[in-house]
């Protein structure tokens, strides 16, 4: 056998550090061995947890939503809802009679609100009656209705207004009976003072000019005329339009006691104003008839120039929302009215004025 010789090393040298043996997994210098609880390692395992935890989360998502489809799928459809009309709003069973009791108890001699009138019906509350098991006596109460209303009475012209009330039985089999006297009540009557003057808001007011005032009777003598009288004045040109009269009423007078605007800058004068016309109508040719007062907002265009034209027409208070040609009816043909169609008034007897 051969001997090996080992040799020293030379003096003075320092002896290498001996290698690590290659077939061993563990390092043998403590410097390379990993600290497990480095900061780093700490956070790599953190985020493995949290990844972890939002994978589960995710599924437990899924599924959560595949079931709520599928049970959405499999539910039956929600029956649609029924809008309110006015059977359902109004439906009472005692309604009739609450109204048939008020009317008798007004007229009765003496009676108790002199010239007292019915206003308006307002509705009713319902009243359960109690059961046998909540009565102490045989026969328990009977549901009832609460019926109310609005009534008034002039007093040197000026209307005062009350609330009143009808008490009604009512039962499924026994049908309703008025099961007390109407009760009254007062209400505070409105203030005839502090009340704003304007008009329409965020309009500026102006005095109609007499160019105003001139349109206003021409357009009140076309909308008692006829419908095309009605179209020509308003300048419609539109063939498929239609305006629709007030045939049979004759004007008396025609007046603009207030115009408003909105400043547009650049215009020293307004261009399109709305108007206040008040008309005085009669439905008879009886120049004694002084006739009704009436009340419309019109929309004016034009009117710096010295032939304004009005263009459409409302209700006093729409000035605002008027809009040009709004009252044509398209599509329709309207016919002339036959006098024997149209309201009159008649004509006074001998010896009345």
């Amino acid at each position: 056998m051969a001997l090996t010789r080992k040799t020293k090393p030379a003096k003075g040298k320092k002896q290498a550090a001996p290698e690590p043996d290659a077939t061993t997994d563990e390092p043998q210098d403590d410097l390379l061995r990993v600290n497990e609880a480095t900061p780093a390692h700490t956070i790599h395992e953190s985020r493995s947890r949290r990844r972890r935890v939002l994978v589960w989360v995710f599924i437990i998502i899924g599924f959560g939503s595949m079931f709520s489809a599928l049970s959405a799928a499999t539910a039956p459809p929600e029956p649609p809802v029924k809008p309110v009309g006015s059977t359902d709003v109004n439906s009472s069973v005692g309604k009739s009679v609450a109204h048939t009791k008020m009317t008798a108890w007004l007229s009765a001699k003496p009676g108790p609100l002199p010239g007292g009138y019915i206003v308006s019906w307002d509705g009713f509350t319902r009243i359960a009656g109690g059961g046998k098991a909540e009565s102490s006596s045989d026969s328990p109460a009977n549901d009832a209705e609460l019926h109310r209303f609005t009534l008034a009475s002039d007093v040197n012209g000026v209307p005062l207004f009350y609330d009143a009330t009808v008490l009604v039985s009512v039962s499924d089999s026994l049908g309703a009976i008025a099961s007390a006297e109407p009760s009254l009540l007062p209400r505070v009557p409105s203030s005839s003072q502090g009340w704003s003057g304007e008009l329409w808001p965020k309009y500026s007011t102006t005095p109609a000019s007499d160019a105003v005032s001139s349109t206003a009777l021409q357009w009140a003598k076309a909308f008692t005329d006829s419908g095309d009288a009605l179209r020509l004045y308003v300048g419609d040109e539109n063939p498929t339009h239609a305006y629709m009269p007030l045939q049979g009423a004759r004007i008396r007078q025609a007046t603009v006691p207030a115009a408003g605007f909105i400043k547009v800058d650049g215009e020293e004068e307004p261009k399109t104003v709305i108007a206040r016309v008040e008309l005085v109508i009669a439905w008879s040719d009886n120049t004694q008839n002084e006739g009704s007062r009436t009340q419309y907002d019109v929309l004016i265009e034009q009117a710096h120039t010295a032939s304004p034209k009005i263009v459409a027409w409302g209700p006093a208070g729409t000035g605002p929302t008027l809009k040009k040609y709004g009252n044509a009816v398209p599509g329709t043909q309207i016919s002339p009215a036959n006098p024997d169609s149209v309201p009159t008034e008649p004509e006074p007897e001998d010896g009345e004025n």
